[in-house]
């Protein structure tokens, strides 16, 4: 990666593999100059698992207020099953915090969807 500022990352790294993720992570960091910032947004699990399962039967909900059949979900549901990994809050921040971020942070929260930021200091 060539030195950055900013680096943003929005509904990407749920699809790497945990491993991989890290070390994704990793590289994002060290391509971060001095007080450089990591902004990324991602779809969380939540630790209480029958909460977990309330947030997602009210986003399916609201999927289906905007039109979307019952079809439709189950089929993206089905495409996304394995392929895309959340990780919980805390987690992410865990992760931020392995590869060297000192302050990680949650700036937006929407029902299972939450955008972090990270901040590399000196």
């Amino acid at each position: 990666f060539i030195r950055a500022d900013i680096i943003i990352a929005n509904y990407t790294l749920q699809f790497i593999r945990p491993l991989q993720r890290v070390s994704l992570v990793q590289k994002i960091y060290d391509a971060l100059n001095d007080d450089g910032v990591f902004y990324f947004s991602e779809k969380v699990v939540f630790e209480d698992k029958v909460l977990d399962k309330e947030i997602i039967d009210i986003y399916y909900t609201y999927k289906k207020t905007q039109g979307y059949s019952e079809y439709e979900i189950a089929q993206k549901r089905e495409a996304l099953e394995n392929v895309l990994i959340p990780f919980t809050i805390k987690e992410n921040v865990d992760m931020c915090r392995k590869v060297g971020f000192k302050r990680v942070e949650t700036v937006f929260q929407w029902a299972n969807f939450v955008t972090f930021v990270a901040k590399k200091y000196k």
